[in-house]
């Protein structure tokens, strides 16, 4: 029985990794691939803070060290993440003289190009009033994964996860870290934890660990992410019913290829060091957008009289989506095997200096801006470059009651690499840390296995404050009227639409919890 069930079990695993490896590659719809950076992919790696890079039991490694994948029992499973987010944003209150009233607005020159370009709006009249940023979202998501050996081949494994969200719709949303904001949610977002890209994002790698040297274990694999993104084209056939206009939308796949090496030695029975290089990507999407008002004649003396010209304004952008940095991770571990006890430690670099954002901009470049003001220095956009970073993952288990069980505790730490926005960006961000537990529940002689895992994020308490000197004057000193060019004693000082002036501060937590099925053959 036990024999059959192993066929049995066997087969479907092997269409189980193919459907996973298959449905990586080929589903459009969307999930949120940065959390599970940090968390954890499956239940076990979660339950240690994703800290298993010496040392893994579960198909997780895939993306932490797929070189493990030779160190454990072909597995395969299945989990139900639940996610709930507690984030906040708040800005502090504005000085009313910074405010772009309406008086200034109305009697302000207008420009067709140069400086003033981008003509802010009246502050009161903007489309949405200055507010805090709130992420409070609760996300459900389901995770497959496995393992396959090869009986010919010793130490060889293949290995693949995927995450779906089990959502209705997928939402992106952009959003510009400087004064342009004003125009769209007038608030301040979260750059690197919390409001996540939503895309689809899963793993497929192999690794080996020959028998002439069981001491050493390598694995590839690769991480491929893809989402849609939507094109629209808007005909307004009267520009005076600004209520009605006609619509085409295009959509676009984009996706991204991560590759990960992971090296796992072994020089000692209680000792093992893991190593794991991850390339940094991003989906970069070429975007457009079509305009198209109402047509027009050609005045007297052009061309031809009847002749209708449309009137057309078209825009190209460049988006970002689901940054993640080059990673090298070092870890070492210990075991004990005869009393069930495994503990590790990795320390990570990431390279964030390279860092994008949704807008496929780099932070020192949104920071600098043409000063319009006499005398004004140009902002040093160094000042306001991401650094890298150095994360620490840390994890411990304990086996008991014949292995039956097991329970794992967890702790990491991420820095964060966002200087103090004291100019024009607002890059909401600071340090997060994690604590994890998790318990593993054997199904008495049966080789199946109940995990549960839990994780609790804070991120710490930030405050920023703005320099007026680095922010962008938005009404320069030297503005004249549309009927005299002379200064208006008014514009003097600072007025700016920018969310994020005078200052905001930022905290918060996030909860993630995981129940899962694993079968181990």
């Amino acid at each position: 029985m036990s024999r059959f069930l192993s066929h049995v079990c066997r087969g479907r695993a092997i269409l189980l990794l193919a459907a996973v490896l298959s449905v990586v590659w080929l589903t459009p719809s969307g999930a949120f691939a940065s959390p599970f950076r940090q968390t954890g992919y499956d239940t076990w790696t979660m339950a240690g803070a994703n800290s298993d890079v010496a040392y893994g039991s579960s198909y997780g490694v895939v993306a932490s060290n797929p070189a493990l994948m030779s160190r454990f029992p072909q597995v395969m499973g299945v989990g139900v993440f639940f996610m709930k987010a507690g984030l906040k944003a708040k800005l502090m209150d504005r000085p009313k003289n910074a405010d772009l009233a309406i008086s200034m607005f109305d009697e302000m020159a207008v420009e067709s190009s140069g400086k003033n370009l981008f003509r802010p709006l009246p502050t009161i009249e903007l489309v949405k009033t200055r507010k805090n940023n709130s992420v409070d979202d609760f996300n459900t998501f389901l995770g497959l994964g496995g393992t396959l050996g090869f009986e010919k081949v010793k130490g060889l494994r293949l290995g693949g996860l995927i995450i779906l969200p089990l959502i209705d719709s997928v939402d992106i949303q952009s959003s510009y870290a400087d004064e342009r904001e004003q125009y769209f949610s007038n608030t301040v977002h979260f750059a690197r934890f919390g409001e996540w890209s939503p895309v689809v994002t899963g793993f497929g790698g192999i690794s080996y660990s020959p028998p002439a040297a069981d001491w050493l274990s390598v694995g590839v694999s690769l991480q491929a992410t893809a989402t849609v993104v939507a094109n629209l084209e808007l005909y307004i056939p009267d520009p005076q019913v600004q209520s009605y206009m006609l619509t085409n939308m295009g959509t676009q796949m984009t996706g991204k290829l991560r590759p990960i090496v992971g090296m796992q030695f072994e020089p000692l029975d209680q000792l093992a060091i893991g190593l794991t290089w991850k390339h940094w990507s991003y989906m970069e999407v070429d975007g457009s957008g079509n305009l198209y008002m109402y047509n027009y004649h050609m005045g007297p003396g052009e061309v031809d009289d009847n002749i209708t010209v449309p009137k057309r304004a078209k825009t190209k952008f460049k988006m970002a989506l689901d940054y993640e940095p080059m990673e090298l991770s070092l870890a070492m571990g210990t075991k004990w095997k005869e009393i069930g006890l495994t503990g590790q430690l990795a320390v990570t670099w990431n390279h964030w200096s390279h860092y994008r954002d949704l807008h496929n901009q780099s932070p020192q470049n949104s920071a600098v801006y043409e000063p319009n003001n006499i005398g004004a220095t140009m902002v040093n956009g160094g000042d306001y470059e991401w650094h890298d970073t150095v994360s620490f993952n840390a994890g411990i288990s304990y086996a008991y009651f014949n292995k039956w069980f097991e329970a794992k505790l967890g702790g990491s730490y991420y820095p964060t690499p966002v200087p103090a926005q004291k100019g024009r960006t607002n890059y909401a961000d600071s340090d997060v840390w994690c604590m994890a537990l998790g318990h593993s529940f054997k199904w008495g002689p049966l080789p199946f296995y109940t995990k549960l895992g839990f994780q609790f994020w804070m991120m710490a308490d930030r405050t920023t404050h703005k320099d007026p000197n680095q922010i962008r004057d938005e009404m320069p000193d030297d503005t004249g009227t549309t009927f005299d060019p002379s200064l208006v004693p008014w514009t003097a000082g600072l007025q700016t639409n920018n969310p994020g002036f005078p200052g905001y501060s930022v905290e918060g937590w996030l909860i993630v919890t995981n129940l899962s099925i694993q079968y181990e053959f």
